[in-house]
């Protein structure tokens, strides 16, 4: 006869021993675990002093005031998280990426903690009646001496990292943070301090005064600072170092903020910075604008640095003679390539094109640019119509070579392009006489079927 028996899954302590090394990042995000705490902890200031064998890191919080404290918080690694029990932990494992460092010792109220996972693994001493200490106070010893340079980069770091916390942080005796609302902002939401910037390649975003990201400014199409007011906790993975946007009810709130902002921005200005060409394509391949809020936007470069709309775009790739599109790579292209796109052999997309809109291929990019196009009408655009007697015409797409070369054959890499201002009166002329004919005669022929689109 079965027997059902309900059993509890368990951690071993070598998965722990392996968690506390696998998260271990810079010196400085240890000691920035160590403030974050001592803000949970209800400090007014923390103080950290740092030298080439030494680190000591004081607040004034409560720190742990019982042994069943000690046992239930510091003891434990995760904890059972309740929403606004603490302003930044989450998992209850941060305090140990000091100890991939240091061996510490933890002064707090009558306790001490000893702790050595380098010499002791997990095993560590708890010593009652050590004498009062008020809040917290770690001591540490490195396993390695530090350097000059790497006490320096440390500080550098944590100056950054830190900047916005809102209590005094010293380090060596100097304050590195900074209250967000004693600051200037030009924007204020309900959520966050926001300072934007046209000229900034980047967006910086503090969770809590706390440094999480530098993000690409291509993605709301500017820069600037997002500091995120007390009480206001964005959702972030457990390195605490990227947003779950999938997922974080507050940045979905402050993206559309910023998004707006931007786009009041861009609707008065002709020329547009790289980070808002970058984010008006991504979004217009993503569905989040429609083709009528771009085609005005020259937003297609190409290989001799023309910039395009795409309704140009398509224009001239469809009179190039032989209607292919390609890319010639920026390390790549060469006279050839960029000859044979003056000529008007084939239309050669400059290889900024494809990151303006985060794609990886030519063919991936013609893809979701058509399939747009198709969903808000906008056929015509990329398409022709190729009438046959008898028949209902068939829509023509433009071709596609990945291989620049290839598409770029009929010109030699040895080619010399002669300046147009060293040509003569009679050879300007004579040449662009010969290109606009050739050019028409060969549509002629294309159209009445004597000659081959690949002729």
């Amino acid at each position: 006869k079965e027997t059902v028996d309900t059993r509890q899954f368990s951690v071993s302590p070598h998965i722990i021993y392996s968690l506390i090394k696998a998260q271990a990042g810079t010196l400085a995000k240890g000691v920035l675990e160590c403030i974050m705490n001592s803000v949970d902890a209800g400090a007014a200031s923390i103080d950290i002093v740092l030298n080439n064998r030494t680190l000591t890191v004081t607040d004034d919080g409560q720190g742990f005031k019982t042994r069943a404290a000690i046992e239930a918080c510091f003891e434990v690694f995760g904890f059972e998280h309740h929403e606004g029990d603490r302003s930044y932990g989450q998992f209850g494992i941060g305090r140990a990426q000091l100890w991939n460092f240091c061996s510490t010792v933890w002064h707090t109220n009558e306790f001490r903690m000893d702790v050595d996972i380098k010499n002791r693994g997990l095993d560590y001493d708890l010593i009652g009646n050590a004498g009062p200490v008020k809040g917290l106070r770690i001591e540490g010893t490195f396993y390695e001496p530090m350097s000059t340079s790497d006490v320096l980069a440390c500080e550098r770091e944590l100056k950054e990292l830190a900047a916005y916390v809102h209590i005094p942080v010293t380090f060596n005796g100097e304050r590195i943070s900074q209250d967000p609302a004693d600051r200037k902002w030009t924007h204020e939401t309900d959520d966050a301090w926001i300072s934007l910037s046209n000229v900034s390649s980047s967006l910086t975003v503090y969770n809590l005064g706390v440094k999480v990201k530098d993000y690409s400014s291509y993605h709301v199409g500017c820069g600037g600072l997002v500091v995120t007011k007390p009480g206001v906790r964005l959702s972030l993975n457990m390195a605490r170092n990227d947003i779950l946007m999938a997922e974080c009810k507050v940045w979905k709130r402050i993206r559309p903020f910023l998004q707006n902002k931007t786009d009041e921005v861009v609707k008065k200005t002709s020329r547009l910075t790289e980070e808002q060409m970058a984010n008006m394509a991504t979004r217009f391949l993503s569905g989040d604008i429609a083709y009528r809020d771009i085609e005005n936007r020259k937003l297609i470069r190409d290989v001799v640095g023309g910039n395009h709309t795409l309704a140009e775009f398509y224009d001239r790739a469809w009179g190039s003679f032989d209607q292919v599109v390609t890319y010639a790579p920026k390390n790549e292209a060469g006279p050839a390539a960029e000859e044979s796109h003056k000529q008007g052999y084939c239309f050669v997309l400059a290889q900024k094109t494809l990151q303006r809109f985060s794609v990886r291929t030519l063919d991936e990019f013609m893809r979701k640019v058509e399939a747009q196009l198709h969903l808000d009408g906008m056929d015509a655009v990329a398409t022709r119509k190729k009438a046959v007697p008898g028949q209902p015409p068939v829509v023509q797409r433009l071709k596609v070579d990945e291989n620049w070369k290839t598409a770029c054959s009929k010109i030699s890499d040895g080619h010399t392009d002669i300046p147009h201002k060293d040509w003569t009166k009679p050879e300007q002329a004579a040449l662009s006489a010969l290109r606009i004919s050739s050019m028409s005669v060969l549509r002629i022929l294309k159209h009445l079927g004597l000659v081959a689109n690949e002729t």
